[in-house]
């Protein structure tokens, strides 16, 4: 995945500085959000692996419906259920977070529509993520839907690379 986003980040210098005649975009972005979508980055990071997590332990059904897991609010953490509970929980967090950054992104940052876009389409691939891991339980892990998650987190996670590398940008002044 730090290949697909690093490669997917030298796409995106190189096309801005060809297509562009101002060069590169450098949103003005403050600090606060700044702050904001680094920590968002890090947290996805770990919650990606978490998810690796999950299914390195054979953890992928430790819960077999949703949204309980196994009849159970929360499952007992220290097993293949509380692994599987543990990385549902921090994708909830994420939507959350992601619809606060989209709120945030909108009121404050109307001269930079871009920003809120790539929020929108982040939004989207966590909730195809989510459609996808609820599609897992359901089918019994179906090959397909492996893929799809997969193919959905990969997508989510290059565009919040973009997001981060425009947010760390120097704006002059």
């Amino acid at each position: 995945m730090l290949s697909f986003a690093s490669v997917l980040l030298i796409g995106f210098i190189v096309y801005e500085e060809t297509k562009f005649k101002t060069g590169r975009i450098v949103p003005n972005i403050k600090p606060g959000m700044r702050w904001n979508i680094v920590l968002l980055s890090i947290y996805s990071f770990i919650l990606i692996y978490s998810g690796a997590f999950v299914r390195h332990t054979n953890s992928t059904l430790g819960c077999t419906d949703f949204p309980l897991c196994n009849g159970q609010w929360v499952p007992p953490l220290i097993s293949k259920a509380g692994f599987q509970f543990i990385h549902r929980f921090m994708a909830l967090v994420i939507v959350i977070w992601l619809i606060a950054t989209l709120i945030a992104c909108i009121k404050r940052y109307k001269q930079t529509p871009g920003l809120a876009l790539v929020v929108v389409f982040s939004i989207i691939f966590v909730l195809l993520q989510a459609v996808t891991g609820i599609f897992i339980i359901q089918t019994n892990a179906a090959l397909t839907f492996l893929i799809l998650h997969a193919f959905f987190v990969t997508c989510f996670f290059g565009l919040l690379m973009i997001l981060l590398m425009l947010s760390l940008r120097k704006h002059s002044r």
